[in-house]
């Protein structure tokens, strides 16, 4: 992902998500009294809950994008660096502190070793995030989904000529299979690793 991020200009950006992975989601979602609750199940106990929930979810909605909970975790870290990193900030908008700071330091960090693999960028450390724009967006979402490919997929079942189910990784074995008996080339076994 960090080296993807050079195209239009997004490595910024993409060092910021990284941070973010590497170190949890920095939102807190459900605060109830003192309590933090991230597997709120829908049901209020009094009024007052709910009126916590829906402060906290409209705050958390000026960072909100639709299409990735990551672009809405930079958009966050974006704010927290404008408003001065502060503490103060954090408890406002419902951020975890120490999160926040652990991004932060990672953020320093990732983009000295960037700047060290690639003499073209030497480039100081911004703290600041400006929003990015409808391209830089685009790409962003790109390498997003480039940086999770072996998390996307789907199961297809399929039937044989004996009307039966395989599965795809059954039809790839098969194919695998017919492939080493037409070339010849059975001297060593293939073996798929099943996750």
């Amino acid at each position: 992902m960090l080296l993807l991020g050079k195209q239009a200009n997004c490595q910024d950006y993409i060092i910021a998500i990284v941070a973010a992975l590497s170190t949890g989601d920095p939102l807190l979602h459900y605060h109830p009294q003192e309590n933090i609750r991230d597997d709120f199940d829908g049901k209020f106990e009094n009024d007052f809950q709910k009126e916590d929930y829906l402060k906290i979810k409209k705050i958390h909605e000026i960072w909100e994008n639709p299409t990735s909970d990551l672009l809405t975790w930079m958009n966050a870290i974006g704010a927290y660096e404008y408003a001065g990193a502060t503490e103060e900030f954090c408890k406002k908008h419902y951020l975890h502190i120490k999160t926040m700071k652990e991004i932060h330091l990672l953020r320093i960090q990732l983009t000295k070793i960037v700047n060290a693999i690639d003499p073209t960028r030497q480039k100081k450390f911004n703290f600041l995030l400006d929003p990015p724009t409808r391209e830089q967006k685009i790409v962003l979402r790109q390498i997003i989904t480039s940086g999770f490919i072996d998390q996307v997929g789907r199961r297809v079942e399929d039937t044989n000529s004996s009307g039966s189910t395989t599965n795809m990784a059954d039809r790839f074995r098969q194919t695998i299979s017919r492939i080493l008996r037409t070339t010849g080339n059975t001297s060593s076994p293939l073996r798929l690793k099943r996750r």
